[in-house]
């Protein structure tokens, strides 16, 4: 069952629930969460707004790559999107600006 009853945004996602096979498809954001469908039609992901614990932010410089939905649950599911920006607006309206965090890069500069 979708968690949504009304969009307010869907954009092109990556859901990357195995590491190894990242399905394609649409992140749709709405009155009740998160929903992935995805593009071969086999497979959905609902996640409702209360269900979330936190997002962490995939940035670079001004540039939003993706997000990782927290679960209460412990579960952390990543998504690659196309308009990153544009979803954390409507994630920010949702939940908040302190239930979104940024990502931790191990990323050394010489």
């Amino acid at each position: 069952m979708l968690a949504n009853r009304e969009v307010e945004l869907g954009v092109k996602a990556n859901c990357f629930l195995s590491r190894l096979a990242p399905k394609p498809g649409t992140i749709m954001l709405g009155d009740g969460g998160i929903d992935f469908i995805a593009a071969s039609g086999r497979g959905f992901v609902a996640i409702p707004w209360p269900s979330i614990q936190k997002v962490r932010a995939d940035v670079y410089g001004r540039h939003v790559r993706g997000i990782e939905v927290v679960t209460t649950d412990g579960r952390a599911i990543p998504f690659v999107l196309s308009r990153g920006h544009e979803v954390l607006r409507v994630i920010h309206a949702h939940l908040g600006r302190t239930r979104i965090v940024s990502m931790r890069h191990n990323v050394v500069s010489r």
